[in-house]
């Protein structure tokens, strides 16, 4: 489901580190290195906000949530932002696959995660922001990338779904890699480790 390639060994692991950081915010994660960058992972709070099951929303593009009243500059900064390999925050109006006539204020977080250079996966943390958005009379849809959003920050093995809310580069070094892999091995063959 993860697009026409199969997952290579980085991808895996660190969605595996994606997939333990909980469920106290929305995440989804793409694959980049198909070209239509499809949907590989959404935890259930992503699932809860967008209206959509994970079986709904692998294999799509992450624009799915996007919708007529989407902001053509804010889209077109944030493909920038990608083509770029760069992390930004973006405010943009979403919609619920349940209520395409109520759309709600969306506050993105996309960050690349790279290994070796490398970049492997996309990661985004989406928050809802209609309450705060309600309190402006025009609501601006932006996309930033500035240079404090393109640090450098390790992506390890129990880091927390809040911890991926701020955008960074986020590097997947070889000790995590270890780590996650033996928590990944563990858990998939059911081998206890102390």
């Amino acid at each position: 489901a993860a697009g026409d390639r199969a997952l290579t060994d980085a991808q895996l692991r660190a969605l595996a580190i994606i997939q333990q950081a909980g469920e106290d915010v929305a995440l989804v994660a793409t694959n980049p290195l198909v070209a239509t960058n499809p949907i590989i992972f959404v935890n259930a709070q992503w699932s809860m906000l967008s209206g959509l099951t994970k079986e709904q929303a692998v294999g799509h593009r992450a624009t799915l949530l996007q919708g007529r009243g989407t902001g053509a500059q804010s889209t077109a900064a944030i493909r920038l932002a990608l083509m770029q390999r760069r992390s930004c925050k973006a405010l943009v109006l979403n919609y619920r696959a349940a209520d395409s006539e109520r759309p709600f204020w969306c506050m993105l977080s996309i960050s690349p995660i790279v290994h070796g250079g490398e970049l492997v996966l996309w990661v985004a943390s989406l928050r809802d922001y209609s309450e705060h958005a309600a309190k402006l009379l025009q609501p601006p849809q932006l996309c930033r990338t500035t240079a404090f959003q393109q640090s450098r920050r390790p992506l390890r093995a129990g880091c927390t779904g809040t911890s991926l809310i701020p955008p960074a580069v986020l590097e997947l070094d070889t000790a995590s890699l270890f780590r996650s892999m033996i928590f990944v091995c563990c858990c998939c063959c059911g081998w206890y480790c102390s």
